[in-house]
C-alpha cells in the first residue's frame, strides 16, 4: 500500500497534467488539500470563525484537535486554508519537514489499522494465507487512498477495526469506547455501534437460553450504557454546538451552504428520498460533484465510486457465508452492519445535494473484507483480480489528489 501510494504520488507530482485545483508547492502541500485544509482552518480559528465560518460545523472536532496537538509540537501551521472566494490558497514555507507531520499522523494511523485488521483476520480465519488475502483487499480498497490526504480516515479506520477486534473478543465496553471516539470524527461512524449491540444481545439471548445470564432489566441497562458510550463522541459534539452556539444540529444545517437544503428540507428528504435520482447509482454519484462543470473532473472518479459500492455490497453479502469460524448469527450482524454503512452513505447523498466521499465514508464497512479469505479459497483468480482492480483504483485516486483534481 505504501509503495503504491509513493508511486501514485510520484506520477501525480511529476507526470500527471495539473487539475483545475492544482495547489502547487511540495508534496505536503498537495496532500493537505480539500477537507484537510478545512480541518486546519478550524484548528486555527475555531468553529464559527475564520474564512469558512458558515460551514465549519460540518466537520467534526476530532481532526481539528489532532491538528492542534501537532501544531503544539511543530509550532507552525500549514500556509493553506479555504477562503470565502475560492477553494484553497497555497504558498511555500521553510518548515516543510514540520508540515509533513500533518500528513504522517493520519497515514500512520491508517497503516496501523491495516496491521490490526490483519490480526483480526488471523484470529477469525486461523489461516495466515486467507488472512493475508483479506488484509490485502482491505489495504487495496480505494478508501485507503485517503490515508495520504491529511484527512481523519486513518484514525477512523483504526478505531473501527479496533472496535471490531474487541467486539469479536467479547470485550463490549472497550469496543463501545472505540466507536464513541470514532463518532467524534463523523456522524456515519455511529453505525459502528451495530455490531457492538448486536453481538452483546445475541450473547445475552444464548445465556438466557442456557438458563444463565443476567436478568433482562440489567441487560437492558447495559445495552443502553453501551449505546451511550458508543455514541459519546456524537453526543458530546451536539452538546457543544448547543451550549456554544444554541444550534445542536448545526452540522446538519451547515450543508445548505454546499448547495444543499436547509435543516427542515434535509430531514424531510431523509425519509422521502426526494432527491434520489431514478437512474440510481450513476447520477446519484454524479451529484457528488454538485454544480461544478463536468469537464473539471476525470471520468475515472465515477467508476471508482461505483466500484466501491458494488464491491462492498457483494463482500458484505459474502459475510453471510464466510468466515465459517464465526457463528451464523455473528455473520448476520456483521453483514447487516456493512450493508448499513453502504446504505447510510447512499441515503445521505439521496437526502441532500452536496459533496461527500464515497470510498472513504463507506470504508467503515471493514467486516466485509473478511469474506475475501473465503473467496480466495473457492475462487482464487477472482480474488486476485478484485484486489488488483481495487489497488489500481486506490492508486488512481492518490495520483489525482496530488495532481490537483477534485477528491470526492
Amino acid at each position: 500500500m505504501l509503495f503504491g501510494g509513493y508511486l501514485a504520488t510520484w506520477i501525480g507530482y511529476y507526470v500527471a497534467t495539473p487539475g483545475q485545483f492544482f495547489p502547487g508547492g511540495n508534496v505536503a502541500d498537495r496532500y493537505l488539500n480539500w477537507d484537510a485544509s478545512d480541518y486546519l482552518s478550524i484548528a486555527q480559528y475555531g468553529y464559527g470563525h475564520g474564512p469558512i465560518a458558515k460551514i465549519t460545523y460540518t466537520w467534526f472536532p476530532f481532526m481539528p484537535l489532532v491538528d492542534r496537538v501537532i501544531h503544539a509540537v511543530v509550532g507552525v501551521w500549514p500556509p493553506q486554508v479555504r477562503t470565502s472566494a475560492g477553494w484553497t490558497t497555497f504558498s511555500d514555507t521553510a518548515h516543510q519537514w514540520s508540515l509533513s507531520l500533518y500528513v504522517v499522523g493520519p497515514l500512520a494511523a491508517g497503516v496501523a489499522s491495516i496491521w490490526v485488521f490483519h490480526r483480526v483476520s488471523v484470529s477469525v480465519w486461523g489461516d495466515t494465507t486467507s488472512a493475508k488475502v483479506a488484509t490485502a483487499a482491505y489495504a487495496a480498497y480505494p478508501g485507503s487512498s485517503f490515508f495520504f490526504s491529511g484527512l481523519p480516515v486513518g484514525f477512523t479506520q483504526l478505531l473501527v477495526v479496533l472496535a471490531l477486534r474487541e467486539v469479536l473478543s467479547r470485550r463490549y465496553w472497550w469496543a463501545a469506547a472505540a466507536v464513541g471516539v470514532a463518532t467524534s470524527i463523523g456522524p456515519l461512524n455511529s453505525l459502528a455501534v451495530i455490531p457492538v449491540l448486536g453481538l452483546f444481545l445475541i450473547d445475552h439471548w444464548r445465556q438466557r437460553r442456557d438458563g444463565a445470564g443476567a436478568p433482562r432489566r440489567v441487560t437492558a441497562l447495559r445495552a443502553v450504557g453501551l449505546l451511550v458510550v458508543g455514541e459519546s463522541g456524537l453526543i458530546a459534539y451536539v452538546l457543544f454546538l448547543w451550549i456554544r452556539f444554541g444550534r445542536p444540529l448545526a452540522f446538519v444545517s451547515a450543508e445548505q451552504y454546499f448547495g444543499g437544503h436547509g435543516l427542515r428540507e434535509r430531514l424531510a428528504g431523509l425519509f422521502t428520498l426526494r432527491d434520489f435520482n431514478p437512474h440510481f447509482i450513476h447520477l446519484v454519484l454524479q451529484s457528488l460533484y454538485f454544480d461544478f462543470p463536468a469537464s473539471v473532473f476525470p471520468d475515472l472518479y465515477l467508476p471508482i465510486n461505483e466500484l466501491s459500492i458494488v464491491v462492498l455490497v457483494a463482500l458484505s453479502l459474502l459475510v453471510l457465508r464466510f468466515p465459517p469460524t464465526l457463528a451464523r448469527a455473528e455473520r448476520v450482524v456483521l453483514c447487516a452492519y456493512s450493508l448499513a454503512a453502504v446504505a447510510g452513505f447512499v441515503w445521505f447523498i439521496a437526502s441532500q445535494v452536496g459533496v461527500a466521499s464515497g470510498p472513504r465514508i463507506m470504508y467503515i464497512a471493514a467486516p466485509a473484507f473478511l469474506s475475501l479469505g473465503g473467496l480466495w479459497r473457492s475462487h482464487r483468480y477472482t480474488a486476485v483480480v478484485l484486489i488488483a482492480v481495487l489497488a489500481a483504483a486506490s492508486c488512481a485516486q492518490v495520483t489525482l489528489l496530488v495532481a490537483g483534481y477534485f477528491m470526492p
